[in-house]
């Protein structure tokens, strides 16, 4: 009877230690999927600059993920607004994209959201599921005004979209293993 309950014993150890090994191994395999998607690059050569150095939380209608600020958001609410950008087959919405200083930011499209959504910040190439943003160093010089960038660097660009949508967005840091999450409501509410 002792030496049933021994073998018993290690069976289930056995199959103890193989579950935990299946855990480990799928755990590991979501902290290597844990990285943004391939993305087109802005970096601080290809900023937009103003009359005077920006800063977060200036304007209405800005969403705030970390060190990203998408600016213009709140004016496609609603679906009459996105209607009216409809360009080759497409609903071209702007919005300006805000980094942090010497902040490296990537901008990704969710992937429940990719089928009706894209970005557009590069201009030339075809809209990408996610766009990488480098903001400069508080000490660059301006190119239009006296004096540096700031605390801020802007990257103007466009959500394009298939239809008026509610889209998911992730936003990768180079201080986080993981996106920070949002929602932007193009034409439709999340709720």
């Amino acid at each position: 009877m002792n030496e049933v309950r021994s073998i018993g014993g290690r069976l289930v150890l056995a199959a103890f230690a193989a579950l935990l090994g299946l855990v480990a191994a799928s755990l590991a395999g979501q902290a290597a999927a844990a990285e943004p998607p391939p993305s087109v690059v802005r970096d601080c050569a290809s900023r937009a600059e103003t009359t005077r150095p920006l800063r977060f939380g200036e304007t209405t209608g800005a969403v705030r993920i970390g060190p990203l600020e998408l600016r213009g958001v709140r004016d496609w609410r609603t679906r009459k607004s996105v209607l009216q950008t409809r360009r080759d087959g497409v609903y071209r919405v702007k919005i300006l994209a805000v980094v942090a200083a010497s902040a490296r930011v990537t901008l990704a499209i969710a992937p429940r959201s990719r089928s009706v959504a894209a970005l557009d910040y590069v201009g030339d190439a075809e809209p990408a599921a996610a766009v990488t943003f480098i903001g400069c160093s508080r000490t660059v010089r301006s190119r239009i005004r006296p004096g540096f960038v700031g605390p801020v660097t802007s990257f103007p660009g466009e959500f394009v979209l298939q239809r008026p949508a509610c889209v998911a967005i992730e936003v990768w840091t180079t201080k986080r293993p993981r996106p920070l999450l949002g929602k932007l409501a193009l034409g439709r509410s999340c709720s």
